[in-house]
C-alpha cells in the first residue's frame, strides 16, 4: 500500500508533471524507508527514480534556490529533502547492485546534468550545511559519509566532465572531515576517507590530512646499484592495437598487430624503467606481460601460419620451435547466420573435410572426429587469410545437439563435423563481437568473397588468461586496487611495517582465540597492537610455536606472509586463521561489515581439499564453492549453482527477465527475416522492391504499365526485366539533365546501367548490414541484462555465506559479481604457485585484510614463454614473471623493491626423517622433524624407503608423432609398471596412495597409455590441458606391454600419473619418479610425502641437463653433488645393478628380485 501511494506521485509522462513543493520531503522519505524494506522494493524504488517521472522528482529536488532559505531552512531542506535521497543512492545495496547498473548511471548523469549544471551549485551549498551543523552527534558522520560519497560517484559516472568549479567545495569538505576527526574515532571515518581520497584523486588535489593506514618503513642501509640500462621505445605507434594506456588495447591480436615486425614494449622488473610509475605501472607491467605469455604465442602463430598461405606445399619456412600447436583447415566459407539466447550472434562455417577423412564411412569418419578431439566446444579458433582477416571465435555445440539424448556426448560434439564425406562443418561465435567483427562475418556470408583458413590452438582455453586480462583493465581503469602502498610504494627499498586490518581498528576490537584451543584453556583475547603471549596459545592448543605465531601475524596483519615448507601444516594453519575470523564475523555488531570470507587457490584440486577441511572442523556449513570443475562429491551441495535454486526472484526481476525473454524473441524473429533478405539482396525481386521504395519513377518504367494501360511482358519475372534493360541500348539523348533522377531509366547508357544497377546492390546490402549489426547489438544488451538479473541473484546467495571458495581464473571469470559482495577478508593457498597478474586481479577492492599463503622455495608459476622466465638467464631475468606476488614482497629480486615481513612454518609431520634430509640440507636449514615422522612402519614391499634407481638405457626415438617434441624412455616403461604391479600385489595401497611422476608430457602420455591396461588412471586438470596442447590426446585403444599381463587391479581404484611442476602440493604414501634417463627414484612413506621432498632438489640436476625449458628454480653445483651424495648414502644402491638387467627382461626380472617378505635380493 506505501509503496503504491508512492509511485502515484511520480510522474507518468512530461504532460501529468505537477511540483509536489513541500510534500518533495516526504516523498523522499518514504523513498528511503521502502528501500530498506526488501530487495524487490529497492529495486522497484530505484527503477521508479530513474525513468522520466522519478528523474522530474529529482530535478525538483535539485534545482531549488538554496541561497534564497534562511539558515534554518537551508538545514531542514537539506536534512528533510536531500538527505534522504543521498542516503537512497549511496545504500550499499544500490551501488552494487548488478540489475540496477544502468538506473544507478542514468541517476548520478542526471544529478551532473549538462556541462554540470546541477552539482556545481549543490556541493557548496551541502558543505556550507555541514560546516553550520553540530559535529558532535553520530548522526552528524553518517550525513557527511553520504554526501562526501554521492560528490565522489556523480564525478565516477561522469570520467570526461570538466571538474575545475567543483575543486573549492571538495576543499571545503576536507576541512569539514578533519574536524571531524578530532571529534570522533577514526573508524566511524573509515568508509567517508576512502571516498574523499577517490574524489580527491579525481579533481587532480593533494590531500592535505593523513590516512588512516600510513606505511612505516624501515629503510635499508644498501644503496641501489645502478647497471647499464638498455632503453626501448614506450608503447604507442608500432600498429592498430599499440597503446599508452592498456584499456585501450584490445586482448587479442588485430590483424596489423599479427604482421608487425617490431617488438612489443615489455616493461622490466624494475620500476624505474616503466614508461608510467606506480599502481597503474604496476598493472601495466602485469598486463602486457601476461598478455605477451598467453596472446604473444597466438599472434606469433598466426603470423606464420598467414605466410603459409598461397605458398605452395613444398615451400619451407622456418617455424619457431616454441610456437603453439595447431590444426588448419583452408577452404571454409561461412554457410548461415543464426541469433540465439545462450550464445547470442553465431554463424556456420564449411570447410573441405581432411584428406584422410574424404574416403572413409560415416562410422569411421565419426570415430575419428570424436577421437581425434578436434574443434570441439569451447576450442579457440582463428579465420584468417591474406587480405587482412584476423578473427578470433570459439567453437559452439551444434544447435539442438543438448537436446539429443540418444547420442553420446561426443558424437553430439562433432554432430556436423562428419556428416558429409567431402564438407565439415561447424558453428562458431565470436570472441569479441564488436560492430566490425560482425560486419566482416555478414559480409563473408553474402559476398562469398573467396575463401579463409580455420586455424585451431588445441589445448588453448580462454578463460585461463581472458578474465584475468579483462579484470586488470578494470583495475587500471577504476583506480580501486587495495594495498597499493605495499603492491606499488612510492618509496622503495628496505622492510615495511604492516599494521591492522582496518575493520579491527574499531576502539574495542578484539579476536578471541576460544575455536583454537582446547576445550579446558581459558578464553584467551587478542586485540591487535598489544603483545602476546604465543607460548600460552601454544601450550593450551594444538598449534605448534611456529603455527602460533604464524595464526598472531595473520591477524594483526592487513597484509600477511605465511610461508610453510613441505608438510608443516600450511592448510591446517590456514584452517585455524578461518575459524578465529569466522568466530568473530557471527557477532552480529560486526557481520555485515565483515561480509564472506574469499578463499582463493589456484587449483580445484587445492580449493576442493581446503573446503573439504572447513566442513571437516565444523566451522560453519553456510559455505559456497563457485565454480563447476570440482570432483568433490561432499561439495556439490555447496556448489553455487546448487544453492541458487534455492533464492527467488524479485518481483522487478522477473518480470525483467520476462521482458528480456520476450525482447530476444522478437530480435530473433527480425534477424532471420534480414537475414533472408541478405542472401537474397542481388535478387531481381529485393531491387524490384527497392526502386519501388527508394526510386518510383524509375520503379513505374520497368514494372508499371505502358502508354496503353497494359502490363509490360515480364513484371512478373524481374530478374528477366533487369536482364533486357541491361542489354538494351539508350532510347534517348538526356545527358543534359544535370540530375539523374529525373532521367528515364531507358536513356542511360549501357555502362552506367551496369553502375546503377550494382549501385542499388550494393545500397540493399549495405541497408541490411546496418539493420543486421543493429539487431545483434540490441540482442548482446537484452542478453546482458538477461544475465544481470542471475547475476543479481547469484549476489544476494554469496552476501549470505560465511566463506566464498573460487579459483583465481574462476574469480575473474565472476569478478564483477564477486566486486559487489563486500568481502573485507582474502585468504590465498598456494600463493607461490600463482602468478602475480591472477592475484592482482583477486584483489578485490573491498578487501582489507589479505593472508597468502605458500612456499616460494618450492616450484614457481608456470609460464609458457620461456623468454620472460626468470629461469632464463639470458633475457628473461630481467621480466621475470614467473616470479609471483608472494615471491616478490618475500624476497625482492630488484634494489629497489621493498620487502615485507612474513612467517615460517618450521616442523614437518609428513615425511620419514630420511626423506626429509633432502631438502633440510639443501632448502630448508630450520626445518625440524616432528616426533611422530620417525615411529612410521615399514614400507610394504620396500626395503628401502628412499632408494635411486640408475639405468644406461637410452631414451626413445620417434619422428612420426607429438611424443617427439617431449622426452620419453621404454626402459622406464616396463621397469614402472613391474614396480607399481609388485606394489599393488602387496594388499595393501587405497586409490590415491601411488602416483607416479615424470617431468616431460611424452613419458606421461605413454605412461597412462601403458598403465591404464591394468589400473584406473587419474590426470590433473592441468595436465590433461597441457597434453591436449601437445597433440597427445588420449587414444582410443591402450598401448600393448611387453611382457606378461598381469590381470586389471581391483585393490588400487586410481593410481595418480601426473607431470612433476603439476603435482606440487599434493601428497601419495608411494611415490615413482620417471626421470626419462639417467635416474628413477622411488621415495615412500606409510604417510603422505611431499612432491619437494622428493624431486624439487634431486631433480634439479637433471632438469638442467636434459630439459630445454625448467620449471624448477636453479641450485647450486654444490647443492646438486650434495643432493646426489645424500641420494647414494640414503638409497645404498648402485648404477650396476639394474645395468645388469636388459630391457626385454626388465618386468620379469624386477619381479622376480623383489621377495615376498618385501627385502631386494642382492
Amino acid at each position: 500500500m506505501i509503496f503504491r501511494n508512492w509511485v502515484r506521485k511520480v510522474p507518468r509522462s512530461n504532460d501529468d508533471v505537477w511540483p509536489l513543493g513541500s510534500g518533495l520531503a516526504e516523498f523522499f522519505q518514504e523513498a528511503s524507508q521502502l528501500v530498506d524494506t526488501d530487495a524487490g522494493l529497492l529495486q522497484a524504488v530505484v527503477g521508479k527514480l530513474a525513468n522520466e517521472g522519478g528523474l522530474r522528482r529529482i530535478k525538483e529536488l535539485l534545482e531549488q534556490d538554496f541561497q534564497r532559505l534562511s539558515p534554518t531552512g537551508k538545514e531542514q531542506a537539506f536534512r528533510l529533502r536531500l538527505l534522504p535521497f543521498f542516503r537512497i543512492v549511496t545504500k550499499a545495496e544500490v551501488l552494487d547492485s548488478l540489475v540496477l547498473e544502468t538506473e544507478v548511471a542514468r541517476i548520478y548523469s542526471f544529478i551532473f546534468g549538462i556541462n554540470g549544471a546541477r552539482v556545481v551549485p549543490i556541493f557548496p551549498f551541502v558543505a556550507e550545511v555541514l560546516n553550520a551543523t553540530n559535529k558532535q552527534t553520530e548522526s552528524f558522520v553518517m550525513m557527511l559519509e553520504h554526501s562526501i560519497t554521492v560528490f565522489c560517484k556523480v564525478l565516477d559516472f561522469n570520467t570526461s566532465a570538466s571538474v575545475q568549479p567543483l575543486a573549492e567545495p571538495a576543499r571545503q569538505l576536507e576541512e569539514i572531515f578533519k574536524e571531524t576527526c578530532q571529534i570522533h574515532d577514526r573508524f566511524a571515518l573509515i568508509v567517508t576517507e576512502k571516498y574523499l581520497e577517490r574524489l580527491f584523486r579525481r579533481l587532480d588535489l593533494g590531500l592535505s590530512f593523513p590516512t588512516s593506514n600510513p606505511v612505516l618503513e624501515k629503510r635499508s642501509n644498501k644503496s641501489p646499484t645502478a647497471p647499464f640500462v638498455t632503453r626501448q621505445d614506450p608503447p604507442g605507434g608500432r600498429h592498430d592495437n599499440d597503446f599508452e594506456d592498456i584499456c585501450a588495447v584490445r586482448i587479442l591480436p588485430t590483424f596489423a598487430e599479427i604482421n608487425n615486425q617490431r617488438s612489443e614494449y615489455l616493461p622490466s622488473i624494475d620500476p624505474s624503467q616503466w614508461h608510467i610509475a606506480g599502481v597503474d605501472g604496476l598493472l601495466d607491467r602485469n598486463f602486457r606481460l601476461l598478455r605477451e605469455d598467453t596472446v604473444g604465442q597466438l599472434r606469433d602463430t598466426i603470423q606464420q601460419e598467414l605466410q603459409l598461405l598461397g605458398k605452395d606445399k613444398n615451400t619451407k619456412i622456418s617455424k619457431s620451435k616454441d610456437r603453439i600447436r595447431t590444426l588448419v583447415y583452408p577452404g571454409a566459407v561461412v554457410s548461415a547466420l543464426s541469433i540465439a539466447k545462450r550464445p547470442g550472434f553465431h554463424f556456420e562455417i564449411q570447410f573441405p573435410q581432411p584428406d584422410k577423412v574424404r574416403k572413409m564411412t560415416v562410422k569411421d569418419r565419426l570415430d575419428w572426429w570424436g577421437h581425434s578431439k578436434r574443434l570441439q566446444p569451447d576450442a579457440l579458433i582463428c579465420l584468417i587469410d591474406s587480405k587482412g582477416l584476423a578473427l578470433f571465435c570459439t567453437v559452439l555445440n551444434p544447435p539442438g545437439s543438448s537436446n539429443d539424448q540418444r547420442r553420446s556426448n561426443r558424437d553430439r560434439d562433432c554432430l556436423e563435423l562428419f556428416k558429409h564425406p567431402g564438407i565439415a562443418s561447424t558453428y562458431l561465435a565470436l570472441v569479441e563481437p564488436d560492430a566490425t567483427s560482425v560486419q566482416e562475418i555478414l559480409r563473408r556470408h553474402h559476398s562469398h568473397s573467396g575463401t579463409f583458413s580455420v586455424v585451431e590452438f588445441p589445448g588453448v582455453l580462454l578463460p585461463a588468461f581472458y578474465p584475468t586480462l579483462e579484470a586488470l583493465q578494470k583495475i587500471k581503469k577504476s583506480g580501486d586496487l587495495p594495498f597499493a602502498e605495499f603492491l606499488a610504494p612510492s618509496r622503495t627499498g628496505g622492510y615495511i611495517e604492516v599494521r591492522a586490518p582496518t575493520y579491527a581498528m574499531q576502539p574495542g576490537f578484539t579476536f578471541n582465540l576460544r575455536p583454537v584451543m582446547r576445550t579446558s584453556a581459558k578464553e584467551t583475547l587478542l586485540k591487535p597492537g598489544l603483545p602476546f603471549d604465543i607460548d600460552a596459545l601454544t601450550q593450551e592448543s594444538s598449534l605448534d610455536e611456529a603455527q602460533a605465531a604464524s595464526l598472531i601475524d595473520a591477524l594483526t596483519h592487513r597484509l600477511s606472509l605465511i610461508q610453510g615448507p613441505p608438510g608443516t601444516g600450511k592448510s591446517y594453519t590456514g584452517v585455524a586463521i578461518l575459524k578465529v575470523l569466522l568466530a568473530r564475523k557471527k557477532l552480529q555488531k560486526l557481520n555485515k561489515n565483515f561480509g564472506p570470507i574469499l578463499c582463493i587457490c589456484y587449483t580445484n584440486h587445492a580449493l576442493d581439499q581446503l573446503l573439504e577441511d572447513v566442513l571437516d572442523s565444523g566451522i560453519t556449513t553456510q559455505l559456497i564453492r563457485v565454480g563447476s570443475q570440482s570432483k568433490s562429491d561432499r561439495l556439490k551441495d555447496y556448489n553455487l549453482r546448487a544453492v541458487i535454486r534455492s533464492v527467488d526472484k524479485t518481483r522487478e526481476e522477473r518480470h525483467n527477465s520476462w521482458a528480456m525473454n520476450e525482447k530476444m524473441d522478437k530480435l530473433e524473429e527480425e534477424f532471420l527475416a534480414a537475414s533472408q533478405k541478405l542472401c537474397k539482396a542481388s535478387s531481381g525481386a529485393s531491387i524490384r522492391d527497392h526502386l519501388q521504395e527508394r526510386h518510383r519513377k524509375w520503379y513505374l518504367e520497368l514494372f508499371g504499365d505502358d502508354e496503353d494501360g497494359f502490363q509490360k511482358v515480364g513484371k512478373d519475372k524481374p530478374e528477366t526485366v533487369f536482364r533486357t534493360w541491361l542489354q538494351c541500348k539508350s532510347i534517348a539523348n538526356q545527358s543534359q539533365q544535370t540530375n539523374e533522377d529525373d532521367m528515364s531509366v531507358h536513356a542511360f547508357p549501357k555502362k552506367r546501367r551496369h553502375a546503377l544497377y550494382y549501385g542499388w546492390i550494393h545500397r540493399i546490402t549495405g541497408r541490411l548490414e546496418a539493420e543486421l549489426r543493429s539487431i545483434t547489438s540490441d540482442f548482446r544488451e537484452a542478453q546482458e541484462r538477461y544475465s544481470r538479473i542471475q547475476d543479481e541473484c547469484d549476489l544476494r546467495c554469496l552476501r549470505q555465506a560465511d566463506i566464498i571458495g573460487v579459483t583465481t581464473s574462476g574469480l575473474a571469470r565472476k569478478l564483477e559479481v564477486l566486486r559487489r559482495a563486500q568481502s573485507k577478508i582474502m585468504l590465498c593457498e598456494e600463493a607461490g604457485e600463482v602468478l602475480e597478474p591472477h592475484l592482482l586481479a583477486a584483489l578485490l577492492p573491498s578487501l582489507e585484510h589479505t593472508i597468502l599463503i605458500g612456499d616460494h622455495m618450492q616450484l614457481r608459476p608456470q609460464v609458457q614463454n620461456f623468454e620472460l622466465s626468470r629461469e632464463n638467464h639470458r633475457s628473461g631475468a630481467k621480466y621475470c614473471l614467473d616470479v609471483s606476488l608472494f615471491e616478490r614482497l618475500v624476497e625482492p629480486n630488484v634494489d629497489c623493491a621493498v620487502q615485507l615481513p612474513y612467517s615460517t612454518l618450521q616442523i614437518q609431520r609428513r615425511m620419514h626423517p630420511s626423506i626429509s634430509q633432502l631438502i633440510r640440507e639443501t632448502l630448508y636449514p630450520a626445518l625440524k622433524d616432528h616426533e611422530s615422522v620417525s615411529e612410521y612402519p615399514q614400507v610394504p614391499g620396500m626395503r628401502k624407503r628412499l632408494f635411486w634407481l640408475e639405468h644406461k638405457q637410452g631414451e626413445g626415438n620417434s619422428s612420426d608423432d607429438a611424443t617427439a617434441t617431449s622426452y620419453w624412455n621404454n626402459f622406464e616403461l616396463d621397469m614402472v609398471t613391474a614396480i607399481v604391479t609388485h606394489l599393488v600385489q602387496q594388499g595393501k595401497y587405497k586409490s590415491g596412495e601411488v602416483a607416479i611422476l615424470t617431468p616431460y608430457l611424452g613419458q606421461l602420455h605413454r605412461l597412462r597409455q601403458r598403465l591404464r591396461s591394468f589400473f584406473a588412471i587419474t590426470i590433473d586438470e592441468r595436465d590433461e590441458l597441457e597434453l591436449k596442447q601437445a597433440g597427445l590426446a588420449e587414444d582410443a585403444q591402450p598401448q600393448p606391454i611387453q611382457g606378461p599381463a598381469p590381470a586389471k587391479s581391483t585393490l588400487l581404484q586410481a593410481l595418480r600419473v601426473a607431470t612433476i611442476d603439476n603435482f606440487q602440493g599434493e601428497e601419495a604414501k608411494v611415490v615413482i619418479i620417471s626421470l626419462k634417463e639417467a635416474v628413477t627414484s622411488v621415495a615412500s612413506n606409510d604417510y603422505n610425502v611431499d612432491t619437494l621432498a622428493r624431486n624439487d632438489a634431486i631433480q634439479s640436476y637433471c632438469m638442467k641437463q636434459y630439459v630445454v625449458r625448467s620449471p624448477v628454480k636453479g641450485r647450486s653445483k654444490a647443492a646438486t653433488m650434495l643432493v646426489l651424495n645424500l641420494v647414494e648414502i640414503l638409497a645404498q644402491l648402485g648404477a650396476q645393478y639394474l645395468s645388469k638387467i636388459h630391457k626385454e627382461h626388465c618386468h620379469a626380472a624386477i619381479l622376480n628380485r623383489f621377495s615376498h617378505a618385501g627385502k631386494l635380493k642382492t
